[in-house]
């Protein structure tokens, strides 16, 4: 089993869903990988978790997939 430092990786970083788990996974400390269509959604991504309070700071990566 993973322990509380494992890195999370969370699909559709775009989707409502997918971002209250980087939130709530960022708040608790938690790494995250997260997958987009396209890295210009990034800012979004951020954007999106900075408005829930949240700052994602070097703890999310974001990833396109191609």
């Amino acid at each position: 089993m993973a322990g509380s430092d494992a890195t999370v990786l969370v699909t559709g970083g775009t989707d409502f869903l997918a971002g209250w788990c980087i939130a709530h996974l960022l708040g608790h400390g938690r790494e995250v990988r997260a997958t987009v269509r396209d890295l210009k959604r990034e800012p979004a991504v951020r954007s999106t978790l900075n408005a829930a309070g949240v700052d994602p700071g070097a703890r999310l990566r974001v990833f396109a997939l191609t």
